[in-house]
């Protein structure tokens, strides 16, 4: 069940220890239905890899920021 959450590029993705983990680089949403399905995470190091986390795993916004279920 994904989240209804106002996920937008560029806010700041944190874990579940609170600990910063990236950015939203992209919003992933499905084109039948509208709904948010995954978001891609740019880490922010220079050559860090960029990783598509499932909207499941989204805990909710707060503050303009992301809050992951996980830390990782």
């Amino acid at each position: 069940d994904s989240p209804t959450v106002a996920v937008e590029k560029d806010m700041v993705v944190v874990g579940a220890s609170g600990d910063k983990i990236g950015m939203v680089k992209e919003v992933l949403v499905d084109a039948l239905n509208d709904e948010l399905t995954h978001i891609v995470v740019h880490p922010g190091r220079l050559f860090g890899k960029d990783h598509a986390v499932p909207a499941d795993l989204i805990d909710g916004v707060a503050e303009g920021n992301v809050m992951l279920k996980v830390d990782k």
